[in-house]
């Protein structure tokens, strides 16, 4: 069973016309590989999680997902620091540089897609807006919903309205982190240098 909040989240994505997040830690989970999501979801499980909890929490992350795949799709923009493609998530398993060359591999094949825009921040870049930590800003075609700021954290969810001063802020940061990331061509480079430094296999690692 799903919480409510992934369920409320659901149904903002599958709604949005636009989705804009900023991600400074981590590949965002809309981007995931199954593997990669388990790693990032087990170091914010409770002690006492079951086996079982971690994996409810993978399925529902690669649920959601299916946007990717729809003809209408929200236009997709992902602001990502270039220490996410470098973290080796997945390496503390014992499983090396695996979970991160998939990953990287599967962020290749959709940001080929026309819908999905990825782009890089790369560290010299220095101090920018991130430094706050991860956001995303929702656009709807209806009205009545107006934009939606959604922020999580280890703490759990929160989603501030239109008409909120949290919006307008987070709106004036992603534009400034617009200006100071990579292009996606040259993010597309980074990628590949990030894949070549994983040694043997990088450029043709497929997605788990």
């Amino acid at each position: 069973m799903w919480s409510e909040q992934v369920r409320r989240l659901l149904r903002y994505e599958k709604s949005a016309t636009r989705i804009s997040q900023f991600e400074p830690m981590v590949v965002p989970g809309l981007l995931q590989t199954p593997d990669y999501a388990e790693a990032v979801l087990s170091l914010y499980a409770d002690p006492g999680d079951a086996p079982e909890t971690v994996a409810r929490r993978v399925q529902a992350r690669i649920a959601r997902q299916v946007i990717l795949n729809g003809d209408d799709a929200p236009a997709m923009v992902f602001i990502v620091d270039e220490s996410a493609i470098r973290r080796r998530i997945g390496a503390e398993s014992g499983q090396g540089p695996e979970v991160l060359r998939r990953q990287l591999a599967h962020l290749k094949q959709l940001s080929a897609r026309t819908r999905v825009s990825l782009r890089l921040l790369p560290l010299a870049a220095g101090a920018q807006p991130g430094l706050r930590g991860p956001f995303v800003i929702m656009e709807f075609a209806e009205p009545a919903l107006g934009d939606l700021l959604y922020l999580e954290d280890a703490k759990g969810d929160y989603f501030g309205g239109a008409h909120s001063a949290d919006l307008s802020s987070y709106r004036r940061w992603f534009e400034e982190l617009e200006t100071m990331a990579a292009s996606e061509a040259e993010s597309a480079v980074m990628l590949d240098a990030a894949l070549a430094e994983l040694g043997e296999g990088g450029a043709t690692a497929t997605a788990a």
